[in-house]
Formats: C-alpha cells, sequence, structure tokens
C-alpha cells in the first residue's frame, strides 16, 4: 500500500470508532469488513502488534469458521510477504484446527511425515498418474476450505520445515484422490513432485497439476502453478529455457490476480533462470536491476535482495568488482545479512558466490562458499540452481586444488568429485539437455586427474559439442578453458592456444570481461591481452572501441522509450554514417522511429505500412529471414531494384539488419544514405553489429519498464479511488449513526406520542358523550316548556327557547370538533401501532375489487365522490398473496379518498368537459404484485411531492384530514409487508400510486 497505508489507516479507525457498541450484533457484516480490512491496512503500515491485536478481536467476535478462517488466511499472507514464514505456518496451522486438520508439533512431525507418504504411496500403487487429472470435483464445502488452507501452509513450508512440507503436501493429495478436486488440489500434486524424488514421476505429477489448474477458473492458483512447474520441475526433464515461458507466464497472471508476493517471487526466478542459461551477463544484469527495482516497489524486500544476488553474479563477472556507489545494495555482507532469515535464497547466494569466486581464481573464497552451500543447500530441494549447481562449481574448484592440496584434504576433494560425477551422470540421464555437458566436464576433469589423458581430452570435446548443441555458452567457455589447462599440462601449447582462444570468445560472448581479464593475466604469451576477438572483423581499419563503447553507454544508460529510442537513432546515424533511416519495432503497439540528417527525430506511435518512403520489400526480407541486407548501390541491386520506392527513390546505400534478444525479433533497423554508394562498410556493420545487440536489450527493458510505469500509475489510480471510497463509506458511516440516533428519538417520540394519545381518548370519550347527552337535554328542556308554555308568561318562554337554541349549538360544535380530535387520535395511535400483525393467504384481486366498492359508496354517502368513470383490470395470474386484509383495505380505501378528493377538486374548474376517470389495476410481476390506483385529477405539486409521506402533513383544507393517512399506508405497506409504495404524478393532470407486494 505504500504511503496510501495511512490515510486508509486513519480512514478505517474512523470508521471502527464510529461503531455503535453492539455493532457486531446490529450489523455484522459491515462491522467485521471495517475490522478486517483496519487489521490489514494496520499490518502493511508496519503496525504488526496492533493488527495481531485487530485480528485476534475479529476472531472472538466472529460468528462463523469461514469468517475466522477468512482473517488467518489474510494473516498468513501478510506474514509471508514479511518473510515471516514461522509464524504464517502457525496461522496456517490455527486455520486448519477449524477444519479438524491437527498438524503435529516439532516432536511428531518427522513419524507423521513418513506416515502420511506412506499412505499416499499406498493410494497411488497401481494407479496411472496421469489419470490423477480426471478425478471428480469436491463437492462438500468444509472440504474445499481444507483443500485451500492445505494449499496456501504448505507453500511456506519448505522454508523452514522439510518434514512439514512433506506431510501437507501429501495431505493434501491423498484428500483429492479420497475425496475429489478442489481449487487447492494442483498445489498438493505439484508440491508433492518435488519431494517425490523419481524425477520422471515429478515431471508427471507436474502436468496432471497444469491439468487440475486449468479445470478451475483462479487465474491465481493457475499462476502458481505454471510458476512451480517452470522453477521447480520442468529443468529436470526439459530444457532450462523452456520454465522462461512458464515463470513469464505466472508473473503476468499473478499481478493481475493481485498475488503481488508470488509475482515478484516469479520476477526473481526469471533473472535466475536466465544466468542459469547462460545468457548475456548484461542483459542479466539489466534485467535484475529492473526487476529488482519492481520487487523494493511492491515492498516484497526479500526478493529484491534475492535478485540483488543475480545482479552481483553478473556484476562480478562483468566488472571484476562492485561498484561503490552500489555496495549499499549489491555488497554481499549486507546480501547475507539480509537474507539470513531465508534459507532457499541464501543457498542461492552461496551458490553464486562460489561460482563467481571459482571463475576469477579467488580459491579461498570459492572454499568458504562452497562450505557455507551446504548447510543451507536442502532449502532448495527441487531447484536446479540449487544441489546441481553446487556439485558442479564445488567439484570443480576440487578438481583445480586437488594436486597441491594438503594430504588431509585430498582424499575429501577426491571423494566430492566423485560424487558430483556420479549424481550429474544421474541427472544426465533424466535430462540430458541441462546436465549432459557438465557431467561430461566432471568426467573430463576426473580422467585427467586420474592420468587418462586421452580420454579427458575426448570428454572436454565432448563436452563442448554438447554445451554449444544445447546453448550453454558459460559452460562451453570453461569446458574450452580446462581443456586448454589439460593440453598445457602435457605440454601441447599449440593445442592449447587453440582452446584458449575459443575459450576466450565463448567468455565474450557471454560478457564475463572480469573472466578475460584473468585469463590475459594468467596465460600471459599464449593469450595476449587485446587478442582480436572470433568475433570482430578483419578486413578495413580495427574498429574505434572506445568509440562503440561510448556509443553503447548512451544507449544503455536511457530507459524512458521515447528517449531511449531518440538517443539509439541519433547514434545510429553517427555511427553508421547515414543520411536517414527507420527503426521499426515488433510487438502489439505499432511504432517507428523516422530520423533525418538535421531533422528532428520523430516518434510514430503507428504502423510503418503506410510510409511510401521506405523500401518495404528489404524491410518485410529482413523480418522473415533476419538476415542483413547490405546493398552498396541499390538501384543496381539485383535483388530489390524492383522496390517501388528503390526504383523511385533511387538511394545509393542501403543497410538493413534485424534487432534480436535471445532468438526473437525486437525490430528492424532500416539506414540509407542517397549520396555514397558503399557507404556502410563491413567496419561501420560490426559496429552496427555491436549496438544493435545492446539496443535489443536496451528497447526490451524499456518497454518494460513503460509497462511498470504504466501498471504502477494504473495500481495508485486504484489506490486513490480506495481511499476516495473509503473516505466516503466513513462519512456514509457518520450519516448512518446520525439517522440511527433520529431514529432512535423518533421511536421514542412515538412511544410518547402513543401514551399521550391514550391519556387523551377518555376524556375527549367524556367530552363527546356528554355533549351528545346536553343535546338530548336540551331537547327535553324544550318539550317540557312546549307542554307548560300556556303557565309561563311569553316573553320568558320566547327568551328560554333563544337560550335553548345557543345551548343546542354550542353543544353540536363542541361535539364535531371532539369528534374531529378523537379521529386526530385514532390515527396517532395507529400511527404508532406495531403493523406488523398476521397476514394470511387472500385473494388480492377480490380485495381490491371490494376495497373499490367500499370506498365509492362511502364517499357517496358523505357527498364526497363526484360521478366517476371506473377503469378497472385485473390479472388473473395475481392469485393469492399473504396480506393483511384488513389493513391492506385501508391503504386501498385511503389512496382512493385522496383520489376522490383530487378529481372533486379538478372538476370545480375543469367545466363540463372533465371526466373524473380512476383506473384500479393488478398485475402479476414475478416474485411480486403490483397495485396501482391512478386519477386524472389535480396531481401533486413538486415541492409537496417530498413531504406527502410525512406525519400530520396534508393539503386539505383544515378538517378535512389529519394528513395521516399516507404515513399510515407506507408503515402498513413497508414495515407490514415489507412491499413498497411510489409515487407517479403530473401536476394538473394525473396522480399514480403504485403499491408492490411480496408474494
Amino acid at each position: 500500500m505504500g504511503t496510501s497505508s495511512a490515510p486508509a489507516v486513519r480512514y478505517l479507525k474512523t470508521g471502527v470508532d464510529l461503531l455503535p457498541e453492539d455493532a457486531w450484533e446490529r450489523d455484522y457484516e459491515l462491522t467485521f469488513a471495517l475490522h478486517r480490512h483496519h487489521a490489514e491496512a494496520a499490518y502493511l503500515l508496519g503496525d504488526h502488534e496492533g493488527a495481531a491485536s485487530l485480528f485476534e478481536r475479529i476472531r472472538r467476535e466472529a460468528r462463523l469458521d469461514a469468517d475466522r478462517v477468512e482473517t488467518y488466511r489474510l494473516e498468513m499472507s501478510l506474514l509471508v510477504s514479511r518473510g515471516s514464514f514461522a509464524k504464517a505456518i502457525d496461522a496456517g496451522h490455527a486455520a486448519l484446527r477449524i477444519y479438524g486438520i491437527d498438524i503435529p508439533s516439532t516432536e511428531g512431525l518427522a513419524d507423521a511425515s513418513v506416515a502420511a507418504r506412506e499412505k499416499l504411496e499406498a493410494l497411488l500403487a497401481g494407479r496411472s498418474i496421469a489419470a490423477l487429472a480426471d478425478l471428480p470435483a469436491v463437492t462438500d464445502k468444509d472440504e474445499q476450505v481444507r483443500h485451500l488452507l492445505l494449499s496456501e501452509t504448505v507453500l511456506h513450508g519448505p522454508y523452514q520445515q522439510p518434514a512439514l512440507f512433506q506431510l501437507l503436501a501429501c495431505t493434501l493429495v491423498t484428500r483429492s484422490i479420497e475425496h475429489g478436486h478442489a481449487v487447492g488440489s494442483a498445489i498438493g500434486y505439484v508440491t508433492y513432485a518435488m519431494v517425490v524424488g523419481d524425477h520422471a514421476a515429478a515431471y508427471e505429477l507436474g502436468r496432471v497439476a497444469l491439468a487440475v489448474s486449468e479445470r478451475f477458473d483462479d487465474l491465481q492458483a493457475r499462476s502458481l502453478i505454471k510458476f512451480y512447474f517452470g522453477a521447480f520441475l520442468n529443468g529436470w526433464r526439459k530444457p532450462v529455457s523452456e520454465a522462461l515461458p512458464y515463470i513469464e507466464q505466472a508473473h503476468a497472471g499473478c499481478f493481475e490476480s493481485g498475488e503481488v508476493l508470488y509475482a515478484s517471487v516469479a520476477a526473481m526466478q526469471a533473472v535466475y533462470m536466465h544466468l542459469l542459461c547462460g545468457d548475456e551477463l548484461r542483459s542479466v544484469r539489466a534485467l535484475a536491476s529492473k526487476n529488482r527495482e519492481l520487487t523494493r516497489r511492491v515492498n516484497h524486500l526479500d526478493m529484491s535482495h534475492t535478485i540483488a544476488i543475480f545482479e552481483r553474479t553478473a556484476a562480478l563477472l562483468t566488472a571484476g568488482a562492485i561498484r561503490p556507489e552500489e555496495e549499499s545494495i549489491l555488497a554481499g555482507d549486507i546480501i547475507e545479512e539480509k537474507l539470513a532469515h531465508y534459507l532457499s535464497p541464501l543457498g542461492a547466494y552461496y551458490n553464486c558466490s562460489l561460482q563467481a569466486a571459482y571463475l576469477l581464481g579467488e580459491h579461498d573464497r570459492a572454499l568458504a562458499m562452497a562450505a557455507k552451500a551446504e548447510t543451507v543447500i536442502a532449502a532448495m530441494f527441487g531447484h536446479i540452481g540449487g544441489e546441481p549447481e553446487l556439485r558442479f562449481y564445488q567439484a570443480l574448484l576440487f578438481a583445480e586444488l586437488l594436486p597441491a592440496a594438503a594430504a588431509g584434504d585430498r582424499a575429501r576433494y577426491r571423494d566430492a568429485i566423485e560424487d558430483g560425477v556420479r549424481k550429474m551422470e544421474g541427472w544426465a540421464r533424466s535430462c540430458p539437455e541441462n546436465f549432459e555437458h557438465k557431467h561430461l566436464v566432471l568426467s573430463a576433469e576426473l580422467a585427467r586427474l586420474d592420468g587418462r589423458y586421452d580420454e579427458a581430452g575426448e570428454l572436454f570435446d565432448r563436452a563442448i559439442e554438447s554445451a554449444v548443441q544445447h546453448d550453454f555458452t558459460h559452460v562451453q567457455a570453461i569446458a574450452c578453458e580446462l581443456a586448454a589447462r589439460l593440453y598445457l599440462e602435457r605440454g601441447r601449447r599449440r593445442i592449447a592456444r587453440a582452446y584458449l582462444s575459443d575459450a576466450r570468445h565463448a567468455f565474450s560472448r557471454w560478457g564475463a570481461d572480469a573472466k578475460i581479464t584473468r585469463m590475459e593475466q594468467r596465460y600471459g604469451e599464449l593469450l595476449p591481452s587485446g587478442a582480436p576477438d572470433h568475433g570482430a572483423s578483419s578486413s578495413g581499419a580495427s574498429l574505434d572501441l572506445a568509440a562503440v563503447l561510448q556509443a553503447s553507454q548512451a544507449i544503455s544508460g536511457e530507459i524512458v522509450l521515447d528517449d531511449l529510442l531518440r538517443t539509439l537513432m541519433r547514434t545510429v546515424l553517427e555511427s553508421a554514417g547515414a543520411q536517414r533511416g527507420f527503426l521499426i519495432l515488433t510487438g502489439e503497439a505499432p511504432l517507428f522511429v523516422e530520423a533525418d540528417e538535421g531533422a528532428a527525430i520523430r516518434v510514430h506511435a503507428e504502423a510503418i505500412a503506410t510510409r511510401q518512403d521506405v523500401a518495404h520489400t528489404i524491410v518485410r526480407y529482413v523480418e522473415r529471414t533476419r538476415e542483413t541486407v547490405v546493398l552498396d548501390d541499390a538501384p543496381r541491386a539485383p535483388r530489390f531494384h524492383a522496390d517501388p520506392y528503390i526504383a523511385q527513390a533511387a538511394p545509393r546505400s542501403v543497410l538493413c539488419m534485424p534487432i534480436v534478444k535471445q532468438k526473437k525479433l525486437v525490430g528492424v533497423l532500416y539506414l540509407e544514405n542517397r549520396i555514397i554508394a558503399s557507404a556502410f562498410t563491413p567496419n561501420r556493420c560490426a559496429v552496427l553489429d555491436l549496438l544493435a545487440a545492446q539496443a535489443a536489450i536496451s528497447i526490451d527493458n524499456a518497454r518494460l519498464y513503460d509497462t511498470l510505469e504504466h501498471r504502477v500509475k494504473e495500481r495508485t489510480r486504484e489506490l486513490q479511488a480506495k481511499n476516495e471510497e473509503l473516505y466516503h463509506t466513513v462519512q456514509h458511516l457518520k450519516t448512518t449513526q446520525r439517522q440511527l440516533i433520529t431514529h432512535e428519538k423518533l421511536a421514542s417520540l412515538g412511544a410518547l406520542t402513543a401514551g399521550i394519545a391514550h391519556e387523551l381518548k377518555n376524556p375527549l370519550n367524556f367530552v363527546n358523550n356528554f355533549a351528545e347527552l346536553s343535546a338530548e337535554l336540551a331537547a327535553a328542556v324544550d318539550e317540557v316548556l312546549d307542554r307548560y308554555a300556556a303557565r309561563v308568561a311569553p316573553e320568558a318562554v320566547s327568551e328560554i327557547k333563544e337560550i335553548l337554541l345557543d345551548l343546542q349549538q354550542s353543544v353540536r360544535c363542541i361535539n364535531k370538533h371532539g369528534v374531529r380530535a378523537s379521529g386526530i387520535i385514532d390515527g396517532m395511535l395507529l400511527h404508532a401501532r406495531n403493523t406488523s400483525e398476521r397476514r394470511a393467504p387472500a385473494a388480492l384481486n377480490a380485495l381490491v375489487a371490494e376495497s373499490v366498492k367500499l370506498a365509492y359508496h362511502g364517499a357517496r354517502g358523505g357527498g364526497g365522490a363526484p360521478e366517476i368513470c371506473f377503469e378497472e383490470a385485473y390479472d388473473e395470474a395475481v392469485g393469492q398473496i399473504e396480506v393483511n386484509a384488513t389493513e391492506m383495505t385501508r391503504v386501498l380505501i385511503n389512496l382512493m379518498n385522496n383520489a376522490f378528493h383530487a378529481m372533486r377538486s379538478r372538476q370545480r374548474v375543469g367545466g363540463p368537459s372533465y371526466v373524473p376517470t380512476l383506473s384500479v389495476r393488478t398485475r402479476d410481476a414475478g416474485d411480486r404484485v403490483e397495485i396501482t390506483i391512478r386519477d386524472n385529477g389535480t396531481g401533486i405539486p413538486a415541492e409537496v411531492l417530498p413531504r406527502i409521506f410525512n406525519p400530520f402533513f396534508t393539503t386539505k383544507p383544515p378538517g378535512q384530514g389529519a394528513g395521516l393517512g399516507l404515513s399510515i399506508s407506507r408503515d402498513i405497506v413497508v414495515d407490514g409487508h415489507q412491499g413498497d409504495i411510489r409515487v407517479d404524478t403530473a401536476p394538473g393532470e394525473f396522480t399514480a400510486f403504485l403499491i408492490s407486494l411480496p408474494k
């Protein structure tokens, strides 16, 4: 996460702090997610103790085993990213125990490991390994989790406890055979292959792992299998160069799937494989520098330090020493200290240091590195860069030292050489492409020591042929030098000189300049310093090597693609004596560079096919054959004079050459001189060959750097988006918290309102009842007065009647307003009441139709409904649904009463042409049913619409509504029936209410 971790931690901590005390019970999923992300971010920021505490709290509060296991898996991944393998394994064990798999402690581990292997071997007896790929898939969810946990834990075993690694690998394969395949099964096969001991069986198991991984839609799992197959299994049966595509695919797939740790491990292995292949050391060093920076930027420092091993080796063999400014990264003691906890890379460091020290004649250091390698080489089991490299260079070292060794060391050296020959012979039988040449070299050295010189000479020649055939330049060079020593010992200096010359040439092609310097110092006049290389041109003046070196350094110093291309073309024009030229790059994105003497160099992000000022026939020929074409007088050239551009423009000299890196076409260089014939002399072509070799490396590196920069920018944008998302999440959480507080207040207010309404209801009942009784008493007094009017003075009768009339009017008014107040209180009580009463199946269409009749007749009886045209449409597919029929009837009647009111209001102003129309429809909507009530009344103004469901809000005149009808209706539909109620309206035209209910 880098610098993005700090704000992420702050946002997440704020989110956690805002959670209420009962958050785990109230909103478990949100609370779990916030704590999980907070723990992850805290760990990435370096707060390991705080993260561990958060993980423990999550596991205490987690309701599900799956959630507890998820935290262990996350913690395991984070621990591995920091190189804490032992703690990561402990986390894996804890997760496995949750699912019933108990890994023994250290005391019983060895026995359990042997027992697990014996059980698996019994299961495999008589089975075809290839047939394992066809086993069925696991269906049990818990077993799928067990497979996943075993696969994630086993990957960290080899670096700490080989016995544990074997136990987990065997257990995983056993469960796959017994229960079927899951995502983790392929990891079981590929890790078991690393310990099975039979290279043919291991390769077959690896092929099964590849096949099983393809059965599951899991890019990360497929990428991990390709990595392990390429890095640990392929080289024992197939050429080591064939491992590179698997590792490159694994690197890309891990990056794409977010598995950055193994993307970094693959980046490291890619460098090591190129070094083991004997690829040109400068290109290896450039790749190492690029990948080291890549792994450093994603904060996987163990891999960065491991890649520094290979960068250091290339630097020592090319320059002889580490530059002072690189000491902090490439110094041996610093690398050894930083990788002290990580045995497997430490083994690679000792092996590479042994190789460099042997080749540069540093025997004491070579002996020390060989001794240290012996102590950790077991951690590199399964890797061809492990024991095979140690046995090869250790045997070569001991063979050189044995003749002058002390008596106590001679037997030990001899035993080690013979052991190396035996083991290399076994490996060569399994994969001659990778080991035959080394076996022949060691056998030749043993024959030399035994005095079997003719046999030794023949073995060295066979070793050289094998190394050339299988493209191991560095082993070819070593065999040539050792053959030269053999013939020097026998006094055959002329033959030795030839072998030394071949060795120097091979070391030069490998890029081991420091080794060449060492050879020149050791062999004196047999190989004079500065002797021409076999690859140098013998015609014309000698090359200006200083100028070539300066030009090469100018090219290699650029890493940004555009800058590199401009520098390259400028250098090429100057070095070749060309007036104009094009550099055409191959690949997915078309690109070419145009350079013209005296004009700016231009980079075009398009295909060159549309240009008319280049000889496309020549370019296509070079792309196809990868041969260099030099035309001294292009218009008269017999092969390409018919090219349209050559025929029209008639350039005098043309050169077109491929730019190739590791047999892969990187681009095509096309140059012209329009004035001078034969401008591209052999010397200039030789210079261009050297520059093209450097250009191929630099272009590849620049493209990789460009891709990396693009990925880093994308990753940065993603992290910024995540931070923005976290910020909005926290804001949403704050808003939710405020809403919760408001809801609690409203709930309390509702309870208070219900209590007050209940208390007011009884006095109001008395008021209404006594008002009615007073009216009756007043009428009775009036009747009595009429009977005795003759006995009372007329003036008194008249006055009494007036008083009685006033009394009756007052009582009626009291009764009217009392009834209204009682209705309001009834509404308040209904609004506060929990509507989740028992529901029962009811025929919805019949319920709606009955509600229409009740609403209309009720309104007609009260004078509230105009003459209305009804449009009713009931979908028969609706059938019965579970509803509270009484409450739903009240909702429908309330909506229709509102519709009658709206249509009556519009009729007053609409004139005789207006026809009030009420549409009532039902519809089956799959898992829900819909009721639509639509009127063509006055509609609802836009400024009022947001408040229509608020309690006590009404647009009716005073006395015609309490403002609770729609609020109560919403509560009944939403809270009581888990449905939805929506409104659509156009002022002056219509209003439609849509009720949606679950079936």
